[in-house]
């Protein structure tokens, strides 16, 4: 897999897993949608094994600004 394909597979995955415990909502039924920032340290030639942060965030889904918190 490419190193592309998995960075975006993971951030989903991650994001996806704490949306629910975050807003009390399905990310497939919710009013939000979810998108991702990678915080990368080093390139991905380097030795360090986690050499990147992913950062959820979180969006109404209609694209209007969020005035209040999503959180539960």
């Amino acid at each position: 897999m490419a190193v592309d394909a998995a960075v975006v597979s993971m951030a989903n995955r991650d994001c996806a897993a704490g949306f629910a415990p975050y807003t009390g909502q399905s990310v497939d039924t919710s009013p939000y949608s979810v998108a991702y920032l990678i915080d990368s340290h080093q390139d991905r030639t380097g030795a360090d094994p986690t050499p990147s942060t992913v950062i959820c965030l979180l969006q109404p889904a209609n694209g209007q600004l969020l005035t209040g918190s999503a959180r539960r």
